[in-house]
């Protein structure tokens, strides 16, 4: 007797395969990030003028379109990004709400952190510190003078935007929440959870992970010690904790 398998599996494996796809021809890549970023104009028609009153309250400029093509890349990975996109507040701080943690326990990093909206964003809670990685220069350049030009109080203890590579990144020996906005492909991702598995081997500690647009989820899904802690299928996020394994004996 053969098992069926589950409808929800079926459309999981197939949207899977599908961005293997996407993710191995560069011009069929291209091609489906001009159609998200289209999607989301077309969800939101007041989204320019949004944009442009976020950027002169704050005092900063992240709205601008942003091609990767030209930039100055850090690594060898740039292809394996989701391109530059714009995050939404609502979606952050509802996220972060709903972790029910003590953020001066917490750093808070993010993963393509592009023009440091989302750090910004961040700093206005209490969190230890509050990391950029980001491996574009020029965004990293744009987010460094943005930091300079914030206009709302930063509560954060420090703030820090790096030139990096997120592979290359060594994540801190303390309490993290790992932001990621879709930045890059499953193959990069699953190379990150590579790394927090090893940190959190090295220093045992509280890491969260929160993946708005997961469209790598799985790869999260599949580790050995996971559990997710919060979900919004309005803001599109999940987030996880990873768990320290067991010690042996």
């Amino acid at each position: 007797m053969t098992s069926e398998i589950p409808p929800g599996r079926r459309l999981a494996d197939l949207k899977q395969a599908a961005r293997s796809f996407i993710y191995a021809h560069p011009a069929v890549r291209f091609c489906w990030i001009k159609v998200r970023q289209i999607q989301w104009l077309f969800r939101s028609p007041s989204s320019w003028l949004n944009g442009w009153l976020f950027d002169t309250w704050h005092g900063i400029e992240s709205r601008k379109e942003q091609k990767l093509d030209g930039l100055t890349i850090k690594g060898p990975h740039g292809p394996e990004a989701t391109g530059y996109g714009i995050i939404g507040s609502k979606v952050l701080f509802h996220a972060l709400s709903s972790l029910k943690i003590n953020f001066s326990d917490y750093v808070f990093v993010d993963f393509g952190s592009g023009k440091g909206q989302a750090v910004l964003l961040a700093s206005r809670l209490p969190f230890k510190m509050a990391i950029g990685v980001e491996f574009a220069k020029e965004l990293c350049d744009i987010a460094l003078n943005n930091a300079r030009t914030w206009r709302q109080r930063r509560k954060c203890g420090r703030l820090d935007f790096l030139w990096a590579d997120v592979v290359d990144f060594e994540i801190p020996q303390e309490p993290c929440v790992i932001y990621l906005y879709n930045p890059f492909s499953g193959v990069i991702l699953r190379r990150v959870l590579e790394n927090i598995l090893r940190s959190i081997a090295l220093c045992r500690r509280d890491i969260i992970i929160v993946y708005a647009h997961p469209d790598y989820q799985q790869a999260i899904l599949s580790l050995p010690n996971v559990e997710s802690i919060s979900k919004s299928l309005k803001y599109d996020y999940c987030a996880y904790r990873i768990l320290p394994s067991s010690p042996s004996h």
